[in-house]
């Protein structure tokens, strides 16, 4: 919802990018993605898709009607969320029904958007990125340090950590199936994998692998009663309560390791701490799988440099260029050892030896 978008699509696409615009044009594109976040924030809040799901095509009044809003203020929120697909408004009859984009806002939807948009709505989440210039100024966010850092929030408010790993869930079950096409070792350490959405998909398709996951006590416990009930991996999984930071708690000699979404949550001394503690357990035919996004050269478009504002905000981190990684692998003794894979959502595979 950030881009510079031109309008009119409609087919659950973003609007074509653009740059034959004025600069000041460019200005307020971008200063209206914000006001289309909260058009979208609105069509959750009031479950539009899912009445447009169960009674089909509605003109903004009969929706209105349904969810209990003022039509003439309904009208302008579908309107700005027409151009992406999320609605489609049949302008003879003046009716909308729900877009391809519109789709993935219902909770049943296999690649569900929905517990996305509301993470993004948590207030803590919605403060920290209120409060980017003052993160700027100090390198760390003072809101989530006041609410004892992402995770020690999370634990406060069970509601907000369901949501948080739903959301996560959501994000891995789109790179699950092509990560575990990738051949692997007869054994895989998983670290900090959450409830071990990735690892289950990775044993599923490996019947020869087992797994191990490194989390925190408080998620590893969760993940337990995930991948218990998961099918066709039985048997083949553990779950480790320790400090990924610490060479101790993390099994030695694997011949894989996967780290996924986990370096950008890290600043650079403590991403350096993490790629050292993995090196040190690793054997030297050991690979390392990063699962993080890549900011390309240049200035094209990527999501990367979107969610790279939240990693700042929650984190003080950042998504990384390809030099920025190298470096942090070379200072941990490891380098990259194939060509990086894209990932769906802009995210890369990149794989990773010993340098030695």
């Amino acid at each position: 919802m950030s881009g510079l978008p031109r309008r009119g699509r409609g087919d659950g696409q973003p609007p074509a990018r653009h740059f034959d615009v004025s600069p000041a044009d460019t200005i307020q594109e971008m200063i209206a993605a914000a006001w289309r976040v909260q058009a979208l924030r609105t069509f959750v809040t009031y479950g539009c898709a899912q009445q447009f799901a169960h009674y089909g095509k509605m003109t903004a009044g009969e929706l209105a009607a349904r969810v209990t809003a003022v039509a003439a203020a309904l009208e302008p929120i579908l309107a700005a969320l027409e151009p992406y697909g999320v609605v489609l408004r049949d302008d003879a009859s003046g009716e909308y029904l729900l877009g391809p984009a519109g789709e993935y806002l219902l909770p049943e939807h296999p690649h569900s958007m929905l517990p996305a948009v509301e993470w993004d709505a948590v207030p803590v989440v919605e403060q920290a990125m209120e409060d980017l210039p003052a993160t700027t100024a100090h390198g760390r966010s003072a809101v989530v340090e006041a609410a004892g850092g992402l995770y020690g929030y999370l634990e406060l408010r069970p509601e907000h950590r369901e949501l948080f790993d739903r959301t996560m869930a959501g994000r891995t079950s789109r790179i699950a199936p092509v990560v575990a096409q990738r051949e692997f070792g007869d054994q895989i350490v998983d670290l900090g994998g959450g409830v071990g959405v990735l690892l289950a998909h990775i044993l599923r398709a490996h019947p020869q692998v087992r797994g191990h996951l490194v989390e925190r006590a408080e998620v590893a416990e969760r993940a337990q009663k995930y991948l218990a009930a998961e099918q066709g991996i039985e048997g083949r999984w553990q779950v480790h309560g320790g400090d990924i930071f610490n060479p101790a708690h993390i099994p030695l000699g694997a011949p894989d390791y996967l780290a996924a979404s986990i370096l950008h949550n890290l600043t650079d001394d403590r991403a350096h701490q993490l790629l050292t503690a993995i090196g040190r357990v690793m054997a030297p035919a050991s690979r390392l799988w990063l699962v993080d996004m890549v900011v390309p050269p240049g200035g094209e478009p990527h999501p990367g440099r979107d969610l790279g504002l939240r990693m700042l905000g929650l984190f003080g981190s950042a998504e990384r260029r390809l030099d920025a990684y190298n470096a942090l692998l070379t200072r941990a003794g490891l380098r990259v050892a194939e060509r990086i894979h894209p990932l769906p959502w802009g995210l890369s595979l990149i794989v990773c030896v010993r340098d030695e």
